[in-house]
């Protein structure tokens, strides 16, 4: 990663949002949904990227740890290229947000 993307990871972009005009119940709901929506970006592309063994492992692992709160965890450390491209998707995300949302 490169500085100008660790710079954009690490930018808070919650005025963006509006966050403190929003209600917790709000906050809660608009970051379950870009949460979800980073997710499932990074889970496509990684799939797409990777061999059919390495999905297959991955899709494995998804299964076994889906109701825990350790499942993103273990993921990163099971397929650190999965951390690598869901680092890449939140800087795409803050990146285009920014560009949108401060005009």
């Amino acid at each position: 990663m490169n500085d100008i993307q660790k710079t954009i990871l690490e930018e808070d972009i919650s005025e963006l949002f509006g966050f403190e005009g929003m209600t917790d119940e709000e906050k809660v709901s608009l970051l379950d949904d870009i949460g979800s929506t980073l997710m499932e970006s990074a889970t496509l592309r990684f799939m797409v990227e990777s061999t059919d063994f390495e999905a297959s492992k991955f899709e494995t692992l998804v299964e076994e740890h889906a109701e825990k709160d350790d499942m993103l965890q273990k993921l990163i450390e099971t397929f650190p290229r999965f951390g690598e491209i869901l680092e890449e998707e939140i800087v795409a995300f803050k990146k285009e947000a920014t560009d949108v949302l401060s005009v």
